[in-house]
């Protein structure tokens, strides 16, 4: 696509759409057991702390019971402590009778305080009765996908997640952009990202990280964006095409090289007018190109007439289609 683009100065990578993970989730279950209701479906809206799905589960009866236990077990521990009391003042039992008992009563509280803080992780409470445990959305958001049916049996121990659940008002962005112009790019750098679902249509985004290693075969560095997506169009793994601004550069018309062809001594360029027509357009090339890379290297050519911003050039496939048109 013929874009707006930096003389001189970084202008644009390709790159994919990807799901913001600040605000993802991939839920997984706690506890051991068998899905015996599911509550939501892909695509579904969800806030947080719905019920997703129940699991009938022993965990759940297992840590009920360990609770109940412990809190007897802390009642009898105090008891005997304070009888060891009276009777240390009675002279009755020795010091270290007393120490014994306070330490048991130390250990029977402190399992207490084990068994609820996993019944707080579980979200149950001491008095529940029920072998059925609840899994909650931990964010709020849209449900992008569901891995389990009704009757699957599911294991705590497993790692998967059942649902994905992902707020898609933000996405992510991650472009390829060359080791040359890494001097150019840095957190806080505009940018803006655009899909062919979308034609011209410019989606803001910013840079939040720069990568930390070059890819040793292709030379470029792993850039993220967050990309601004209220209106819901963008789509995670969307091929994108990522224009970054460069400050103080002079902007011109690009077009990516391999669009341009030889046409005797002028270049042309095929464009794509939609509906399966095209047309030879002849171009006017400036000088430089964008990035700050050689000419030769740079994957855009500066156009100063001839194309417009917007304007479907055809790359692939460009001669075939040249050919054809001058046959006709």
């Amino acid at each position: 696509m013929v874009e707006k683009g930096a003389l001189g100065g970084l202008t644009a990578a390709t790159g994919r759409i990807a799901f913001d993970e600040d605000h993802t989730s991939r839920v997984g279950s706690p506890v051991s057991g068998r899905v015996d209701q599911i509550l939501v479906k892909p695509g579904d809206r969800v806030r947080k702390g719905q019920v997703l799905l129940t699991i009938a589960s022993a965990d759940v009866e297992g840590a009920l019971g360990e609770a109940r236990a412990a809190a007897a077990d802390l009642t009898l521990a105090e008891r005997t402590q304070e009888r060891a009391q009276d009777l240390f003042n009675e002279h009755a039992i020795a010091k270290k009778e007393l120490l014994q008992a306070e330490s048991d009563a130390d250990k029977a509280r402190s399992n207490l305080e084990r068994t609820r803080s996993r019944l707080d992780l579980l979200g149950l409470k001491p008095d529940d009765h029920t072998s059925r445990f609840a899994l909650r959305a931990p964010v709020a958001g849209t449900v992008v996908e569901r891995t389990v049916l009704p009757g699957a049996e599911v294991r705590a121990d497993a790692g998967g997640s059942l649902a994905t659940i992902s707020e898609l008002g933000t996405l992510w962005a991650y472009a390829d952009i060359f080791e040359r112009d890494l001097a150019q790019v840095h957190t806080g750098l505009a940018a803006e990202v655009r899909v062919a679902s979308y034609g011209n249509r410019a989606f803001p985004a910013r840079v939040a990280h720069v990568g930390d290693t070059v890819d040793p075969q292709t030379r470029t560095v792993k850039v993220r964006l967050v990309v601004d997506n209220r209106g819901g169009e963008l789509k995670p793994d969307m091929f994108a095409r990522i224009a970054l601004s460069a400050t103080g550069a002079d902007q011109v018309v690009v077009v990516p090289r391999n669009a341009v062809l030889s046409d005797g001594e002028s270049s042309v360029v095929i464009v794509d007018r939609g509906g399966n027509r095209f047309e030879k357009r002849k171009v006017e090339l400036g000088s430089g190109g964008v990035g700050s890379g050689s000419p030769a290297t740079d994957p855009w050519v500066p156009i100063t007439s001839g194309v417009a911003p917007g304007d479907w050039v055809v790359t692939d496939g460009a001669l075939f289609l040249k050919a054809e048109l001058e046959n006709q």
